[in-house]
């Protein structure tokens, strides 16, 4: 369902299927580990070091929590873009931000006709994701380039909740392995770690990344 070639065949179908997911975003809140993750880039910035966040996350809570340093490295489910080729508002560098009013019609009657479309070439709009038949360089807000940079100058990486399932946990992984670099992963679900020099927590990052918290403001007291 969630590749451009099934948006091709079926974009009535797979509108319909991203709709029912994208409502559930727009009423979710950040829960205490995207605000813990706030307060730690804002304590580590503070010590003057630097901090950054890369999410495989659509549902925009880091955002709404205002973490600063942030990649939305597959996107973002409050935009859309023109799917079609060439136009200014699609790929490489388009993007419109979510408007309601343009999925109206297609809501009381989802068909090929009241599909959102274009404001300037009328192609049809897609979501503002990355599919599973796309790359990370096929749109500049994916942010591929600046979380390659990230990754080459970290010195400490953690992980949170992830299924260690896609390219970009897979490029992270190779980085910590080469440069021999601290690494942490936080997940209760988490079974055995995908790389033997990592440390798992196995509990809930909205009980444990608080915790760090409390401890990073504490040792800046000191």
């Amino acid at each position: 369902m969630a590749t451009l070639a099934f948006f091709r065949s079926n974009p009535v179908q797979q509108w319909q299927w991203y709709l029912r997911r994208f409502d559930r975003c727009r009423s979710a809140q950040p829960n205490p580990a995207h605000h813990a993750i706030t307060d730690i880039e804002r304590t580590v910035s503070v010590s003057g070091r630097n901090f950054q966040l890369i999410t495989q996350n659509i549902d925009g809570l880091h955002a709404a929590a205002e973490t600063r340093n942030l990649i939305e490295i597959h996107g973002a489910a409050r935009k859309v873009r023109c799917a079609r080729q060439g136009c200014s508002n699609g790929a490489p560098n388009g993007r419109l931000a979510w408007a309601e009013e343009w999925f109206a019609a297609f809501r009381r009657k989802p068909a090929l006709e009241t599909l959102p479309r274009c404001p300037i070439c009328s192609g049809l709009l897609r979501p503002h994701v990355l599919w599973f038949d796309e790359f990370y360089n096929d749109h500049n807000d994916y942010g591929f380039a600046a979380a390659q940079r990230a990754v080459q100058r970290a010195t400490t990486v953690v992980f949170v909740g992830t299924s260690f399932s896609v390219g970009i946990t897979a490029a992270v992984l190779d980085a910590v392995q080469h440069r021999r670099l601290p690494c942490w992963a936080v997940d209760p679900h988490l079974g055995a770690a995908p790389i033997p020099s990592m440390n798992v927590v196995r509990k809930p990052a909205e009980d444990f990344l608080p915790r760090i918290v409390a401890e990073l403001k504490l040792s800046s007291a000191r």
